[in-house]
């Protein structure tokens, strides 16, 4: 993902290197430091992976679980790891989404619940290639049936 982000901005990074955030700077800069080699099995691991989680979509019509592993936290606790083996929250935000980002099949998020303290928690819904009308169909019948939903609070409580 680093050299396509790096290929992608490099109209305006490294000269405008400070108008970006530091962790997307320091991600940018890590990404020159990915060889051609290294992308290109990369790429391979990435058809391979692909290949497998199309064969998982293709013996069921959905998958269903979570969007996140952890509830919204503030920014600034972006990089206090957490858990067991002390995973970054900006990292792990994007560890369920990755299969299906990766694997180019779609997927969409619905609120389903909320917290203790009144946040909200999303269900990830994914289908395989070209079913994007029965994920948005059964999508918007979930979210009928789930009725009404409350804005989420402005703050965390803990």
């Amino acid at each position: 993902m680093r050299p396509e982000a790096l290929a992608f901005h490099s109209r305006w990074y490294p000269t405008r290197a400070g108008d970006y955030g530091e962790d997307v700077a320091r991600s940018l800069e890590m990404a020159q430091q990915v060889s051609g080699a290294d992308y290109v099995k990369a790429l391979a691991r990435r058809r391979a992976f692909s290949r497998a989680v199309r064969r998982a979509l293709g013996e069921v019509d959905l998958l269903a679980g979570p969007t996140v592993p952890l509830l919204a936290f503030e920014n600034r606790l972006a990089y206090e790891p957490v858990g067991p083996g002390g995973e970054l929250p900006r990292y792990a935000l994007t560890r369920l989404t990755y299969p299906y980002n990766l694997s180019r099949l779609p997927a969409i998020t619905v609120p389903c619940g909320l917290s203790k303290g009144g946040l909200p928690i999303g269900l990830q819904l994914a289908a395989g290639a070209y079913e994007e009308g029965l994920l948005l169909s059964v999508a918007g019948t979930y979210e009928r049936a789930r009725g009404e939903w409350p804005a989420p609070p402005m703050k965390a409580e803990d």
